[in-house]
């Protein structure tokens, strides 16, 4: 392993580790700091192939949130979580395309669409941090963990998408609708048929090293057969997570005693690398700015940043207004309580039943 990754690797666990003593959203503190060590002229400059990272993080923090959730709860907040998942991204996405293709013409609409694409899901990870301290209801933490689960699915089929056509292909509407209509519908098959073989294998096996090596390398396995076949890699995880959580209190108790710990490590570790890693690519960023304006390009960001603000926004109030009763106090809580970002892990720790706690 390269020196520089595990230099990262630890700082970023570091930093982390301080955040959680103090109290600090930690996602926040290592981003901060990874942005100021970005100008520090010792800190080399790391490349990571972006499909490598995506396939090796993304994964195991979808599966450890997806164990998190309440299945009933879920099911019960379904409505709410499926207009912020999937209906806000996708308005998200074609508000922010349009306004910065105006602003940046150069982009081209489907380039401005792509970035659209980027930023619309919100950053839930230090959200949910921040929602823990603050002690907000179990309803509303569980419709931002399940947003958070089912927004990247979105983000990324349109991703797909629009990096298709600026690739060069043609295609329709119509040939938009099909992929993503594709990728849900195998993605939860795939996700479902590996779900119900790992909660097989940890019926029918007692040894708990072997389950817990079993959960590892299965959620690898489920993104890359779903995204190989067309499908959301995200929602197969999400899928499978949600089964063998729900199924969670069949199995041995010494099993679930043993991977909680496993599965803390791991997302303390990756989410403390992805962030460190984004912070360090600022000064790279600026450098690759070239010729252009860096006035231009801050005026896109602000007006990048305000569309998904005022977006978000406008959509929870409208929520409000058709929503019944029972929703409405779940979505004016989300409303009272602002989260969002351009910048996402993957993933959102959830307060309320947990499968690892029952």
């Amino acid at each position: 392993m390269d020196a520089t990754l595990f230099y990262v690797l630890v700082g970023s666990v570091v930093v982390a580790a301080i955040a959680r003593w103090r109290g600090w959203p930690a996602p926040l503190l290592v981003t901060v700091v990874a942005l100021a060590a970005s100008f520090l002229p010792f800190i080399p400059e790391m490349e990571i192939d972006g499909h490598v990272l995506l396939n090796i993080v993304l994964p195991p923090l979808l599966y450890s949130a997806a164990l998190d959730v309440s299945f009933v709860g879920f099911k019960r907040s379904l409505p709410q979580i499926r207009r912020l998942g999937i209906w806000l991204v996708l308005l998200t996405t074609a508000v922010v395309g349009v306004i910065a293709w105006l602003i940046m013409p150069s982009l081209t609409l489907p380039g401005a669409l792509l970035l659209g694409a980027i930023v619309a899901p919100p950053d839930a990870v230090s959200a949910a941090a921040i929602g823990r301290k603050l002690g907000l209801p179990r309803r509303i933490m569980t419709v931002l963990s399940g947003e958070s689960l089912i927004n990247d699915a979105t983000s990324l089929t349109l991703y797909r998408v629009f990096a298709a056509i600026i690739a060069g292909a043609t295609l329709t509407v119509w040939d938009g609708i099909w992929q993503f209509a594709l990728a849900v519908v195998l993605g939860v098959a795939i996700g479902l048929v590996f779900g119900i073989l790992l909660h097989q294998l940890r019926m029918r096996v007692a040894d708990p090293v072997v389950i817990g090596t079993f959960g590892l390398l299965v959620p690898f396995g489920a993104y890359a057969i779903a995204e190989h076949l067309g499908g959301s890699g995200v929602l197969a995880v999400v899928a499978m997570g949600l089964y063998v959580g729900f199924n969670a209190p069949r199995t041995d108790y010494t099993t679930r005693q043993q991977e909680a710990p496993l599965w803390l490590s791991a997302d303390l570790l990756l989410e403390s690398f992805v962030f460190a890693y984004i912070g360090l690519q600022f000064k790279r960023v600026l450098s690759d700015l070239g010729d252009e304006s860096v006035w231009h390009i801050l005026l896109l960001s602000g007006a990048v940043r305000s569309c998904c603000w005022s977006g978000r926004c406008t959509s929870i109030r409208l929520t409000r207004s058709l929503a019944g009763r029972s929703e409405h106090d779940c979505v004016a809580g989300i409303e009272r309580w602002p989260q969002g970002g351009s910048m996402r892990a993957g993933r959102d720790r959830v307060v309320g039943q947990s499968p690892r706690n029952r």
